[in-house]
């Protein structure tokens, strides 16, 4: 290692405006030793050590430095506040947020013949003589699109026991199951030419023992022309439309496609048919049905325009229905919420949700609710 002098450090853009402490630490220098044991020729100039005092210099004048850091700053600053094309959709985006309506009740009912009062809010007021279970059954009606979450509030009322939001004793209560079905308005129907049957994203065997389309009570995929991506083992498409669900491979009624990346099948109706539900039949012999896991079903126009789509995570065992008249609808559960809906709090003692219940046994009436 060569000594030589002076020992410079760079300090660019460590130091800021105003007043900076510098601490300089000096280890042991070897200079001295070098002056006894070899010549400078080979080392340099021996008293290239930190020696003496430590003195630092700075190559501006205070002023200048201060005008030059100024100058910098500015640039920053106006960096962070120049928007771009990109800042403003993203901003946008995040203005909107979760934003909730209240969906206005249309059709309201109890199974146990309690009383179910809509009120000017549209929230839901239960009277009547109470009863150990009682399942509540309400249309609403919107026109809103991109729905992506539910929120069910229990709201306290002077009428319910302590102030509610239930009807227990103890003005709490327990919601053992929430089930969400979406139709299309005004009993409209989906109209469609083609059904296509696809596994995405992996490689796999696509086989069915069925197809069945139905327009009222016609299985109308018998009248349609199937087709594949491949055809394994001579297992022709039109296998999945001949009106047998047989899901055995000795049935000669199962199709078969090769191992491919995003294997498909579809029937072609001929026309845009009103379809009501779609039921596939899965293969059944030999442990084979979860080649099926993960698949999606799609109903496609005379255009070419996907109209419904709907992915299933499961294999069918032996079959899946599809409903495009009432379709259920999958809920996750995300948490609950005290007393404001706008303030996200994780389940607390008195008001828990596990895996299969939301139960509420409340202290003082408050406003709670469920999030899916």
């Amino acid at each position: 290692m060569r000594l030589a002098r002076p020992f410079r450090f760079d300090l660019t853009g460590l130091l800021h405006a105003g007043q900076n402490r510098l601490e300089v630490r000096v280890a042991n220098t070897i200079a001295p030793h070098y002056t006894v044991t070899n010549e400078s020729h080979n080392l340099g100039p021996t008293d290239s050590g930190l020696l003496g005092p430590v003195v630092l210099s700075q190559q501006l004048p205070v002023d200048e430095w201060t005008a030059w850091a100024k100058q910098e700053t500015d640039q920053l600053l106006q960096t962070l506040n120049r928007s771009t094309e990109t800042l403003k959709v993203a901003q946008q985006r995040w203005e909107r947020g979760p934003h909730w309506s209240v969906l206005k009740p249309i059709d309201i009912r109890s199974t146990s013949g309690n009383v179910l009062q809509q009120l000017p809010d549209d929230s839901i007021l239960a009277s009547g003589e109470r009863s150990a279970t009682d399942t509540y059954q309400i249309d609403f009606g919107t026109e809103a699109t991109g729905i992506t979450g539910v929120r069910l509030e229990a709201l306290p009322h002077a009428s319910l026991p302590h102030g509610g939001p239930g009807r227990g004793e103890s003005g709490g209560f327990l919601v053992s199951a929430l089930q969400l079905t979406v139709s299309p308005p005004n009993g409209r129907r989906f109209l469609g030419r083609k059904v296509r049957i696809q596994i995405v994203g992996r490689q796999e065997y696509l086989h069915l023992a069925e197809v069945q389309v139905f327009s009222g009570d016609k299985n109308i995929a018998l009248q349609g022309n199937a087709t594949q991506s491949t055809t394994s083992n001579n297992a022709s498409a039109d296998r999945a439309i001949d009106n047998d669900t047989n899901g055995s491979w000795a049935g000669n009624s199962v199709c078969h496609t090769n191992k491919e990346q995003d294997p498909w099948w579809e029937v072609d109706l001929g026309a845009d048919l009103p379809i009501d539900r779609i039921v596939i039949w899965n293969r059944t012999d030999g442990t084979l049905e979860t080649r099926l896991t993960g698949f999606r079903v799609s109903l496609i126009d005379s255009s070419k325009k996907t109209i419904w789509q709907q992915f299933s995570t499961s294999p069918p065992d032996p079959r899946t229905v599809f409903s495009l008249t009432r379709q259920a609808v999958a809920l996750h559960r995300v948490g609950t919420r005290v007393d404001r809906p706008d303030k996200r709090v994780p389940p607390m003692l008195g008001a828990t949700m596990s895996e299969t219940a939301w139960s509420v046994s409340p202290t003082r009436p408050r406003r709670l609710a469920a999030i899916f």
